[in-house]
Parts: structure tokens; C-alpha cells; sequence
């Protein structure tokens, strides 16, 4: 094979990086042979160059609006003069150059009767964890219950911008960002969150406190007490990964948390309930729930309301919501529930966030949006004194994993802790599998009414959470 038809080879992943860049989706496609066999890394199978281009069409519009393609041939075998095996890798960027997601392909490209090259077939799929080759040391307990300095934090005037030095310069990894456009990056030990700077505000750029992971609270506060300092208060906010503030005797603030700071470490199941006034919907979708105990650190954060939806931000909600298209074909929320488009999304969250007492959370896991839940503090109908759970979705590709579990826990807890007795949920009559999620954590049903807006039969069910029905 010659360096011109290596170079044309080449020239296919080039292609694909500009087209990508422009949301060119036809462009895109015409590397890919009419009848390319193409399997993406969920597993699906477009159906040849239309296939691929539809589908990347409706990525360009949703969950990678927005993004560019940085696309790499690590290795070229030829198998004869006109046909060869390619192995490549692609990792999907902000605009601003942060990592969304990383890719390795094998493909097969061939030299048509013309001279032009196409990808006749292409595997995509995640790139595997390598496994530890050597024995790695267990720590001593003592080692264990130390408090460990895990989290920086800075006030950044442009924390897009300061976070995009970090990932390029120093290799951070972007893993979380905030409604208000804060960023969070981690190297794998330590967190460093990049808080957006108030103009309005008195808060003074540059670094403005730190965070140790500790195992028990308790005793870090006796300490702290008796080195002369304050008992550390407890963080009533939405900003996710710390419990406790805490100040040195020199006035420094630090934070305490026994849950770490999120980010990636050194290497449900969907359910719609609902509650007044919105109409209540079907719960959970058609695919599986959690099944046992959960091993995942999950966080919740509010959404901030009054604001628009960080491009990113919406881009996971978006390919969140667009992984239950047979719960919203059932739903009816969205005109076309296997196009769910970001404008959508966007409106529909903002309508929720236009109601008193509306609370949108967002669940994350090592940083990935996991799930949202949309609660409501005070029913409009004063003779029920109950809180609502109004949406809990569970990424559709998550399922199974006990994420529905622990978020239904976490929601509870929080109605706990504000000194709620109660929560209620509605469930539609026409979703027998969402009745048994929720009557399999405890709750149960006190009555069957309409929706408010579409009429449609729903039960209504309720759980005490201080023991007493």
C-alpha cells in the first residue's frame, strides 16, 4: 500500500473531525460506505451511511451541540492493496476543549472501484480500565481514619476558561459543573472546584478554601474544639460534596466531609411519579430497577432556578431524557419521544422551576449525571400537608445498578431532616410495574384520581418517614 493511499485513510478521520466541528452530519456519513455495518458503543446498529447520519444528526442537535472530535488512527494493517483494518481512538470536546467522552474503534476500510476510500464496517465502543498488574498496599486503619486533604478551591472570574488550562496543561479531568457555571476537576486524589466570581458579590478572587476528607465527624470536631476552634457548622446549601464548614484559628475557612469531593478515583431504574399541580405521570418506564443494596457515593444538587441551562448541563439531561423514549412515548411529554431536542428539555424543566416550591435535583455519580428528581414542598391543596416526588428518572443505560433505590433514599432524607412526616407520589393506572417499585420501598396507596391536565387515572400513594402512617 502506498504513503498517498495511507495518507487517503487518514483523510477519512479528518473528515470526520470537520464535520463533526460543523454539525455536518451528511458529511459525516459519506466516510461510511451505503451499506457500512456500524455498531455504536451502546450496541446499536444504524443501518448503513443513512443510518449513521440520522443518528448523528440527532447528536449534533442534543447531547454534542456544541462539541468538536479530536479523532486519531493509532494503527493502520494493510490486509491487501485495497483493503485494510484501522484502529483509531476519538475523544468528544467542549468547546472550550474539556473531555466528554473517549472512544476506541476498530474499523474496516475499503478502496472502491473509483479509488475512493470508505469504512465498510466500524466497531465503536468505551475503552477498557486497565487492570492493575501490581500488588497495591493496603492502608493501615490508622492510615484510614486520617483526615486527608482532598479538595482546593478557587474563585475564578472564568472558570470555563481556567478549567480548560487545567484538563490541557496538568491533565484534570472536568467532572462536574454547577448551574451557575463553577467547574469541578479532579486528578484523581484531589478536587479542585473553580467557583464562578459575583460581580456583585464580596467574595475576592483567588483561592478561597480547602477540604479534607475525613471518616469520622465526631471526633474531628472534638478535635477541632479542643485546639480552641469552633464546632463546625453544618452546610445547608445545594453546592454537592461537602457537609461541614469549618475556620482555623487564623480565620481560613475549610470544609469537612465524610463522602469525599466527587470526581473520578485512581483506578434505576427510571420511575415518574408526580404531584399536583403538573399532571402526574407513569412510573417507572418500561426497563429495570435497582435490585439490592447500593455501592455508589451519590450527590444531589439543586438546579438553580431563574437561570439558563449550561450548554453542557443540558446536553447530559438531554441524552438522559432521550434514553427513556418508550416511558415518554408513554408519557406523552415531548412531540416526538425518540427526538427529545435540548430546546425541549430546557422548557420543560424551566416550566417545573416556575412553580413555588419546585426543587429540581440532579444526581451525580464520580461527576456523570446519573439521574433527576423533581420534588415539591407544599401541595397547593392545603388540607394535605405532604411534600411531593414528582419525577425520579434513572439514566436508562444505569439500570438495575440500586441507583432508583438511593435516590428515593436521599430524597426521603432530605423531607426527613426539613421535619417532614410524610411523602406522596401518584403513579399511572396504566403503569403496573411503576406501582411495584414504589410499593417494594414502602409506599402505599391512599386513593385514585384524575391528572389535572390530561385526565388520566392515577393512584395515589404515600410513605410516613418517621415510623407513623
Amino acid at each position: 500500500m502506498t504513503t498517498a493511499e495511507t495518507h487517503s485513510i487518514h483523510a477519512l478521520w479528518e473528515t470526520m473531525a470537520r464535520a463533526w466541528a460543523s454539525a455536518d452530519a451528511t458529511l459525516f456519513a459519506s466516510v461510511f460506505s451505503p451499506d457500512c455495518d456500524f455498531t455504536t458503543v451502546r450496541g446499536d446498529k444504524p443501518p448503513g451511511r443513512a443510518g449513521i447520519a440520522a443518528g448523528h444528526d440527532r447528536l449534533f442537535r442534543t447531547q454534542y451541540a456544541s462539541t468538536r472530535l479530536d479523532a486519531r488512527i493509532v494503527a493502520v494493517r494493510h490486509l491487501r492493496p485495497d483493503l485494510a483494518t484501522v484502529e483509531a481512538e476519538s475523544t468528544v470536546l467542549t468547546a472550550v476543549g474539556a473531555p466528554l467522552a473517549k472512544t476506541h474503534a476498530l474499523a474496516v476500510a475499503e478502496r472502491t472501484a473509483t479509488g475512493d476510500w470508505h469504512l465498510t464496517a466500524f466497531h465503536n465502543m468505551i475503552p477498557a480500565i486497565p487492570k492493575e498488574t501490581a500488588a497495591v498496599p493496603q492502608p493501615t486503619e490508622s492510615e484510614q481514619a486520617r483526615p486527608k486533604l482532598r479538595h482546593l478551591a478557587i474563585v475564578a472570574k472564568d472558570p470555563e476558561k481556567l478549567a480548560a488550562f487545567y484538563t490541557s496543561v496538568f491533565s484534570m479531568e472536568l467532572f462536574h459543573r454547577d448551574p451557575d457555571g463553577s467547574c469541578f476537576l479532579s486528578d484523581g486524589h484531589l478536587s479542585l472546584a473553580l467557583i464562578k466570581h459575583r460581580l456583585d458579590g464580596d467574595t475576592p478572587l483567588g483561592m478561597n478554601h480547602f477540604g479534607f476528607h475525613i471518616s469520622d465527624t465526631e471526633a474531628t470536631s472534638a478535635a477541632l474544639a479542643e485546639a480552641g476552634a469552633d464546632k463546625p457548622a453544618e452546610r445547608f446549601t445545594n453546592r454537592p460534596f461537602a457537609e461541614y464548614r469549618a475556620m482555623d484559628p487564623e480565620g481560613n475557612w475549610f470544609d469537612l466531609s465524610e463522602h469525599g469531593f466527587g470526581g473520578p478515583r485512581p483506578r434505576p431504574p427510571l420511575t415518574r411519579p408526580d404531584r399536583p399541580p403538573l399532571p402526574p405521570h407513569p412510573c417507572p418506564a418500561t426497563t429495570g430497577h435497582g435490585t439490592g443494596p447500593s455501592l455508589h457515593r451519590v450527590i444531589l444538587e439543586a438546579l438553580a432556578p431563574g437561570h439558563d441551562i449550561p450548554v453542557a448541563l443540558l446536553g447530559e439531561l438531554t441524552s438522559l431524557y432521550a434514553s427513556h423514549h418508550e416511558f415518554f412515548s408513554l408519557s406523552g411529554d415531548f412531540p416526538d419521544a425518540h427526538d427529545i431536542r435540548p430546546e425541549q428539555v430546557a422548557a420543560a424543566l424551566t416550566e417545573e422551576m416556575a412553580h413555588p416550591g419546585v426543587e429540581v435535583l440532579l444526581a451525580r455519580s464520580a461527576g456523570r449525571l446519573a439521574g433527576v428528581v423533581i420534588t415539591l414542598a407544599h401541595h397547593p391543596d392545603p388540607t394535605d400537608p405532604d411534600p411531593w416526588i414528582g419525577l425520579l428518572i434513572v439514566d436508562a443505560r444505569e439500570q438495575r445498578k440500586g441507583y432508583g433505590r438511593e435516590l428515593v433514599a436521599l430524597v426521603e432524607e432530605r423531607f426527613r431532616r426539613t421535619g417532614r412526616d410524610a411523602v406522596r407520589l401518584a403513579v399511572l393506572d396504566n403503569n403496573p410495574r411503576g406501582l411495584a417499585f414504589w410499593t417494594a420501598l414502602g409506599y402505599e396507596t391512599i386513593g385514585h384520581r384524575e391528572d389535572l391536565q390530561l385526565g388520566r387515572p392515577c393512584a395515589v400513594l404515600r410513605k410516613a418517614l418517621n415510623g407513623r402512617t
